[in-house]
């Protein structure tokens, strides 16, 4: 048989076979030692002492609400970490329902007076505000809710802040690396006058009849500009080299290039594959050479 359990925004089906104090209370974060269920006619159904709650208390398919004390771990810095160590059970009133009432449960709980910070799971120190006021804050199932020195706090916002400057210097650098590449791209372009020339003097004549005869040295300037080096066809997809400075191929043509050599296909100039862009905008111009180039 099922039985549909929840607490809160929660819920979850259980078979049988899970119905287990230990693992209700793991499920939804309360203690093993507390929980108990509440049926519609909000009936308490306790464990039995084996720690299972006995079927025949339960109707297959039911709702149930869970109950219990609210668990708090007990965390150690560990590397710039939070590492929970162990685990105390709290039980509050609402009007205890506060940081500063949960802190004095927590050192009730352990026995100890020290002071000790709360946190959510990612180290956030959690702070007495409207928000954190009330059991509706301190027993969402979703929130974690650690306890750790303050000493310990110290030292892990110190590290926290070491990792997130560390970040940011990497970020820096690899801004710079950016403005090197976009620089690298620019200088290139210096050298592709003749290519726009090229481009230039083809979308006029594209725009002319299709059936336009090119001079000899009209030809041989947009067949140099266009034409692909491996497949020896007018250039599908324009992929443009930085060490050439010049069209050298179809992207397909030349990704199957890259696949087993890393040398330009051109100049034979070293590391191809960061050195290559792909050209856009040139697909309507392209697209008019099998038109207007006559091949005698």
């Amino acid at each position: 048989e099922q039985y549909i359990l929840f607490k809160g925004s929660k819920r979850v089906t259980l078979k049988d076979d899970d119905m287990s104090a230990e693992k209700i209370g793991r499920i939804f974060q309360v203690s093993s030692q507390t929980v108990y269920l509440t049926d519609d006619s909000n009936i308490a159904i306790f464990p039995n002492q084996s720690g299972y709650l006995s079927t025949l208390d339960l109707t297959a398919r039911g709702h149930y609400e869970v109950h219990g004390d609210e668990s708090i771990y007990i965390a150690d810095s560990v590397h710039g970490k939070l590492r929970p160590s162990r685990m105390v059970v709290v039980r509050f009133l609402e009007c205890e329902a506060t940081v500063h009432g949960i802190i004095g449960k927590v050192q009730d709980a352990l026995g100890s007076y020290d002071p000790v910070i709360l946190t959510d799971a990612q180290g956030n120190e959690i702070l007495d505000s409207e928000g954190t006021k009330g059991s509706l804050y301190w027993k969402q199932n979703a929130r974690k809710v650690f306890a750790i020195s303050e000493q310990d706090f110290t030292e892990f916002q110190g590290t926290k802040r070491k990792r997130s400057s560390s970040r940011k210097d990497d970020e820096t650098s690899g801004l710079q690396d950016v403005y090197e590449k976009i620089e690298e791209v620019v200088l290139a372009s210096q050298g592709l006058q003749q290519v726009i020339s090229s481009i230039k003097e083809l979308s006029e004549l594209s725009s002319q009849t299709s059936a336009k005869t090119l001079t000899d040295v009209q030809m041989q300037k947009i067949k140099a500009a266009f034409t692909c080096i491996v497949c020896k066809g007018p250039i599908d997809q324009p992929v443009f080299a930085t060490c050439c400075r010049s069209l050298i191929g179809c992207k397909l043509c030349v990704d199957q290039w890259m696949a087993t050599a890393s040398q330009c296909l051109k100049c034979r100039g070293e590391d191809l594959s960061n050195n290559v862009f792909l050209a856009v905008g040139l697909s309507e111009v392209l697209l008019a050479l099998s038109d207007i180039i006559k091949v005698e």
